[in-house]
C-alpha cells in the first residue's frame, strides 16, 4: 500500500495497536528469544519485544487501515488476510501448516485433552486456547496445576481440570468399559478400574466415548506407555492393519513428514507401503498435494 503522507491518525493507530498487543499473551517464541519463562504485562513489560514476530501482522494492518479512513492510501487494500499472508512471507514467518489447522479449526470447535503436570504443557495448551485452535481439557492433580498456572502467571480462564483419581464414578464406568473391550485378552475389571488412574487410559477413554475429540501426551511419558492406551481403547480405523507415528519439521521450504520411526521394528516391504499409505493420507488432512 502506498500513502501519500503519515498522519495523526495512523500515528496513533499504531500506538493503539502497540498498547493492545502488549496486553496479549507473549508467544514461547519471545520467551525464548529473551532466556524468559512468561513475559506478561506489567512493570517490566509494557510494550512488545522488537523480536516479537505479531508486530508485523498487528501494527501494519493498523496504520494501513487509519491510512485508508483518513484518504491518504493510494492503494486501498481489500483482502486484508491476503495482506498478512503477504507480511508474514517477508519475514520469512508464513507457517502454511499452522494456517490450515487455524482454518479447519476455525469451522469447528475441538475439545483437546492434556495431561497437565508440567510448565511446558500447560503454556501449550494457554497457546493452543489462546489461538481458538482448540478447547484444551486438563487431566491430573488439580493442586498441583492451578499452583502451576499460579506460579508462572498463566492464563487458562475457565479451562477443566480433571482428576482421574477423584473421579470415582466415572472412573469406574470407564474401567467397566475398558475390561469389555479387553476382557478376553486376560484384563480382570478389577485391574481395568485401576489402571483408569492413569491418565493416558483416562484420557484416550474420554476421546473413545466423545467427551474429548482428541488427546495430546508423551513429554514426560514413554513412548510406548503413551501409545499403549491409545490402542487399546481407541483402535484403529476397520481398514488400518499397520499402525505407524509420524513427526513434521518445519522447515522454510515447508513442512516435511518423517514415518514410521517409532513404532515398527525391521518392517517388511508390505509393511512400508501400508505405512506410506497411512502417511500420505494423514498430510493430505492438512490441504497439502502431493507430487
Amino acid at each position: 500500500m502506498c500513502v501519500q503522507q503519515i498522519n495523526e491518525a495512523m500515528k496513533l493507530a499504531a500506538v493503539r495497536a502497540i498498547a493492545e498487543l502488549a496486553k496479549e499473551p507473549v508467544p514461547e517464541i519471545v520467551n525464548l528469544a529473551y532466556i524468559a519463562k512468561n513475559i506478561t504485562f506489567g512493570t517490566d513489560y509494557i510494550i512488545p519485544k522488537p523480536l516479537d514476530p505479531r508486530l508485523i501482522t498487528t501494527v501494519a494492518p493498523a496504520v494501513a487501515k487509519a491510512a485508508m479512513g483518513s484518504g491518504v492510501a493510494q492503494a486501498p487494500i481489500t483482502n486484508w488476510n491476503n495482506y498478512s499472508d503477504e507480511l508474514r512471507k517477508r519475514l520469512g514467518l508464513d507457517n502454511k501448516l499452522i494456517r490450515v489447522v487455524k482454518q479447519k479449526q476455525a469451522t469447528s470447535s475441538t475439545n483437546c485433552i492434556y495431561g497437565a503436570d508440567t510448565y511446558k504443557i500447560l503454556k501449550a495448551a494457554q497457546i493452543v486456547r489462546d489461538e481458538g485452535i482448540a478447547k484444551p481439557i486438563l487431566l491430573g492433580n488439580k493442586e498441583k496445576i492451578r499452583r502451576l498456572i499460579e506460579e508462572n502467571n498463566l492464563d487458562l480462564g475457565d479451562t477443566p481440570i480433571i482428576d482421574p483419581r477423584v473421579e470415582d464414578e466415572k472412573r469406574n464406568h470407564f474401567g467397566e468399559l475398558l475390561f469389555l473391550k479387553r476382557k478376553r485378552r486376560g484384563l480382570t475389571l478389577y485391574e481395568a478400574k485401576k489402571i483408569m488412574n492413569e491418565r493416558n487410559y483416562y484420557g484416550a477413554m474420554m476421546v473413545d466415548v466423545g467427551e474429548a475429540d482428541a488427546m495430546i501426551s508423551g513429554l514426560t511419558r514413554k513412548y510406548g506407555d503413551t501409545i499403549r492406551p491409545a490402542l487399546q481403547i481407541i483402535g484403529t480405523q476397520e481398514s488400518v492393519k499397520k499402525v505407524a507415528g509420524m513427526y513434521i519439521m518445519v522447515t522454510k521450504k515447508g513442512p516435511i513428514f518423517f514415518a514410521d520411526t517409532t513404532v515398527n521394528v525391521n518392517p517388511t516391504a508390505e509393511d512400508l507401503a501400508e505405512i506410506t499409505v497411512l502417511t500420505a493420507w494423514a498430510v493430505q488432512q492438512f490441504n497439502i498435494k502431493l507430487a
